[in-house]
């Protein structure tokens, strides 16, 4: 009976000691995989979506000409590490650039999607679809305390 005690009491410490590492390894590559965000200086003509992975989050605006959005200077956009993105037709809009929408999707989950829905994707800085929105009742306040809740923008809150 002491024996199973003891055997016991050793598997939790190994436990407890497996679970610290891999904590503390999961801080280590979020640290390595986080990046500076992409400023609209640095987006060029052979951007893609993958230049946007682990450096911002996307708001894709699918067929509607105007947003109703702040600029995307505006300090949400810069402190969200936020970029919009517009898709109109087979045309692809980044700031001032133009793209083609089958390069600038190419290799992704976006390339078999179906733009011929009026919304707006928020993407996350892994690449993935956090929660789409309606053009009608749109609004930027939403999409920000979205993003608040997301495991990455808290550890980036906690660690500025």
């Amino acid at each position: 009976m002491n024996s199973t005690f003891i055997l016991r009491k050793n598997n939790s410490a190994k436990l407890f000691l497996f679970t610290f590492l891999i904590c503390i390894s999961c801080g280590h590559y979020y640290d390595s995989i986080a990046k500076e965000p992409l400023l609209k200086n640095e987006i060029k003509k052979n951007t893609t979506i993958h230049s946007f992975k682990w450096k911002n989050r996307l708001l894709i605006n699918i067929n509607q000409n105007n947003l109703n959005v702040p600029d995307y200077k505006s300090e949400e956009f810069i402190n969200y590490d936020l970029i919009l993105i517009d898709v109109l037709n087979d045309d692809v809009f980044v700031n001032d650039l133009k793209f083609k929408r089958e390069l600038f999707f190419k290799n992704s989950y976006f390339k078999n999607y179906d733009f011929n829905d009026s919304n707006i994707i928020l993407v996350g800085k892994d690449g993935k679809i956090k929660k789409k929105y309606s053009h009608s009742n749109f609004e930027i306040n939403n999409v920000l305390s979205t993003i608040d809740a997301m495991p990455m923008r808290i550890y980036e809150k906690n660690n500025k």
